[in-house]
């Protein structure tokens, strides 16, 4: 059974009721080890902790029994591929907001730190003193463009944006103001 944080995996199991070594009785500890790194023992114990991780990593953790003989062998290693939970994203940075003609145009950066993986951006646009005008984005697009009116032409145009994860919607970024000048 796996539990997972932002920033820990709990990893919990059962005696394997087959191993190589043939003698689930005779059982003195377990290895586990991460990603294909080093085995570490970690004795008689059904649970452990992985720490320190950060929120959306992913990795593979290994678990095999061992016994007076040794270890069991790679191949009979219960494998398991385990994920932390993603945070609420922080709020990511327009890097640029470009009014050209009748349309703006707006790129913005990804949030930092990384968290999880970004499902959606929400842009939030407003004229005047009007109601926002919300578009979802999908998380691989950092781009969008607006369409002003001609009726919007000297009225302040304000624009924000805000990002989410598994784990819901962040903050939004403080608002960008401009004006478009009639022609």
């Amino acid at each position: 059974m796996i539990s997972n944080t932002p920033t820990s995996v709990t990893i919990t199991w059962v005696d394997p009721l087959e191993t190589d070594i043939n003698d689930r009785d005779g059982i003195t500890g377990y290895q586990l080890r991460v990603d294909n790194g080093a085995w570490q023992d970690i004795g008689n114990i059904k649970m452990y902790v992985i720490g320190g991780l950060s929120p959306g990593s992913s990795f593979e953790v290994e678990i095999r029994a061992v016994n007076e003989q040794g270890a069991a062998r790679d191949i009979d290693a219960a494998s398991l591929n385990v994920e932390t939970q993603s945070e609420v994203p922080n709020v990511p940075e327009l890097t640029a907001v470009v009014p050209l003609f009748s349309i703006v145009y707006l790129t913005w950066a990804e949030p930092t730190p990384f968290v999880g993986e970004i499902t959606n951006y929400e842009v939030s646009y407003t004229i005047g003193s009007g109601s926002p005008m919300d578009k979802q984005v999908d998380g691989t697009v950092r781009t969008a463009s607006y369409a002003v009116t001609e009726e919007s032409a000297g009225q302040m145009h304000s624009i924000r944006i805000r990002a989410r994860t598994s784990q819901g919607w962040g903050d939004f970024s403080n608002p960008f103001t401009f004006t478009f000048q009639p022609v």
